[in-house]
């Protein structure tokens, strides 16, 4: 899914409740557009977060009893608006209102996953591909536990499972990636984020960081990696960048320019790629600042 597709999808949804201003899953799902669109786009302005959660409490003002606007408004909760009490509670009352929803334990997933209860989100993610197995999401989501756990050989597994549903897609190519990653087979990792750069339309970025790699190895892929992040205002992945060359100090401050994004810092409590960070008070402040327990 490019800038693109977000963006239609944005379009669709607002042509949608302007033609039936009385449909609630449709307004749940100008929600969730908005928000992917923030996540995946880059574009996490606080005037769109605001429109996702006005259309998010409109569908639930429509029709409270479906799960689908609740589910909207812990996503927004969870990734802007770091409102996490309220996110526990609208998830408790979607899955009250359907326990059988494989897209509410996908999203219970994601929100144990940021508190870092790694454990609690494996039960949520495996029940939500048990409800769903031919979904690529949830088969994806799943590796990204695996991969936060720094399970590898699990998270290669349940990659290649998410790959054989869809092979060209994005979520499910950028799982195998984070699984070699865990691995430490930078050789096939590398493949896969060029694989992504190049299904993305990032024909530069793909050619330039595939060649550093070829000639300077995964330090030179990194650093490549940074320059093209900070360009494109991508400070979470400059900050991993850093954090693996071991440059603290320049890690911590691209996570101060994610700060005020928000959506960048989604996670920041079990990504791997910060592991080195975990023992700098800089990160027990950050933890604090976001509202995540240290």
């Amino acid at each position: 899914m490019d800038e693109d597709d977000l963006k239609e999808s944005v379009n669709l949804f607002e042509q949608a409740v302007a033609r039936d201003p009385g449909y609630a899953a449709a307004y749940a799902g100008l929600a969730d557009a908005f928000a992917l669109r923030a996540y995946f786009g880059g574009v996490s302005d606080p005037a769109s977060f605001e429109k996702a959660r006005s259309a998010a409490h409109r569908s639930v003002e429509l029709d409270s009893q479906i799960p689908e606007p609740h589910l909207s408004l812990v996503i927004l909760d969870i990734l802007y608006f770091w409102n996490f009490a309220e996110a526990e509670q609208e998830l408790r009352t979607a899955l009250s209102l359907d326990q059988n929803s494989p897209y509410a334990h996908e999203i219970f997933c994601w929100f144990l996953m940021d508190f870092g209860n790694l454990d609690s989100a494996e039960v949520e993610c495996r029940k939500a591909v048990e409800l769903d197995p031919i979904s690529v999401t949830n088969n994806a989501v799943l590796t990204q536990v695996y991969w936060f756990k720094h399970e590898g050989d699990r998270a290669l597994e349940q990659a290649q499972k998410a790959l054989d549903i869809d092979p060209s897609n994005a979520f499910a190519i950028l799982s195998l990636g984070t699984a070699y990653e865990a691995m430490g087979d930078h050789r096939k990792e590398v493949d896969q984020w060029v694989k992504l750069f190049r299904l993305r339309g990032q024909q530069v970025k793909a050619n330039e960081e595939l060649r550093a790699f070829e000639k300077g190895g995964y330090s030179a892929f990194l650093r490549t990696d940074i320059r093209f992040g900070e360009a494109n205002g991508n400070y979470d992945d400059a900050a991993g960048d850093y954090a693996q060359l071991g440059d603290k100090d320049a890690a911590f401050a691209a996570l101060e320019k994610a700060f005020p994004g928000r959506t960048e810092l989604f996670l920041i409590k079990v990504a791997p790629e910060l592991d080195n960070l975990r023992s700098d008070p800089r990160y027990a402040d950050l933890l604090r600042r976001i509202g995540l327990p240290q």
